[in-house]
């Protein structure tokens, strides 16, 4: 489903070029017979955990791996973050109690070994070390007072500059010590604007993969040689997307977008061509239900906050 109050994402765009904004109308499915055939991605189903007692799951929107392998993941409902090994046993959680509570915790990163979440509903951006000891809060005052409204995505570039979307149809750049630097947006469909991008990747040779979920298609474009291309429409077939919410790349350069209202992960090359999709098959427990974010850890895994069933899924790329 499209998010229109809030989605799990992270955003990196390019500065006074690049926006978000809202979506207009869905694009137009490709013809069936050009779809290419759908094929099973070299995965295997590993296991899958709800959570139990303290670490039980509800709603899970984010998920990120830090160099540890561990995981996190935000709970929009339960207003939490909780941190996973990778078997999915709980090291810990916070958000809901002490001083600094979270309200509907969406987008989540790991930079530097500290976890940032986008604290939706509380207008802000929290900063927590591996312990979930609160390290900062952003929360910029803009001249009628604060900026952010609902901010929903936060992304690292390769500088340590932290980018945060806000559902305002906003984007603000920090620097490294969490100043703000700069701010843009603006609402289309047309080359270098979006309409609710919710997340991005960045590859070796500067390449930025973003996710664009109300237009159903994944945007590519570098920042050195200023190229542009996009992939995918609206629609049911391989290669095609409803509601992209999330986008990663593994060691080989290979996109992974997370294509929640079509109930899978598919899988391109960097530079769109369809290779295969997992989420889906004969096997119940591997099957996915409104995923709405992906993990790749350095041992060849994904995992898959999978909305729909309250849980994450643990898939081996191997």
């Amino acid at each position: 489903m499209k998010k229109s109050l809030y989605f799990g994402a992270l955003i990196l765009l390019l500065a006074g070029q690049w926006g978000c904004g809202l979506k207009l109308s869905p694009s137009s499915p490709v013809a069936a017979a050009s779809a290419p055939t759908p094929t099973l991605a070299t995965t295997t189903y590993v296991n899958q955990w709800l959570g139990a007692g303290s670490g039980r799951l509800s709603d899970p929107e984010g998920i990120a791996v830090d160099a540890n392998n561990n995981i996190y993941v935000t709970d929009v409902s339960l207003d939490e973050v909780i941190k996973y090994d990778d078997n999915g046993n709980v090291l810990a959680r916070w958000g809901n109690t002490g001083n600094v509570t979270l309200d509907q915790p969406i987008g989540i990163a790991v930079e530097n070994g500290n976890i940032y979440v986008a604290d939706a509903s509380n207008a802000r951006v929290v900063e927590y070390n591996p312990a979930g000891d609160v390290i900062a809060l952003v929360s910029p005052q803009g001249a009628a007072g604060g900026l952010f409204i609902y901010p929903t995505g936060i992304s690292f570039d390769a500088a340590g500059n932290m980018y945060v979307c806000d559902n305002s149809d906003e984007v603000y750049q920090f620097n490294t010590s969490l100043q703000l630097t700069n701010q843009w947006g603006a609402a289309g469909a047309s080359r270098g604007l979006f309409n609710y991008p919710v997340d991005a990747a960045e590859d070796n040779s500067g390449n930025i993969f973003v996710a664009d979920n109300n237009s159903d298609n994944v945007v590519k474009f570098n920042l050195q040689t200023d190229t542009y291309s996009t992939w995918g429409t609206y629609g049911t077939q391989a290669g095609q997307f409803d509601g992209p919410s999330d986008v990663k790349l593994d060691s080989k350069g290979n996109v992974y977008v997370v294509d929640t209202d079509n109930n899978r992960v598919e899988v391109f090359n960097s530079n769109g061509t369809f290779l295969s999709q997992f989420g889906q098959g004969s096997n119940a427990a591997q099957n996915l239900n409104g995923p709405n974010s992906i993990a790749l850890d350095s041992n060849g895994n994904a995992y898959v906050a999978d909305s729909g069933n309250s849980r994450v899924v643990k898939y081996s790329l191997n």
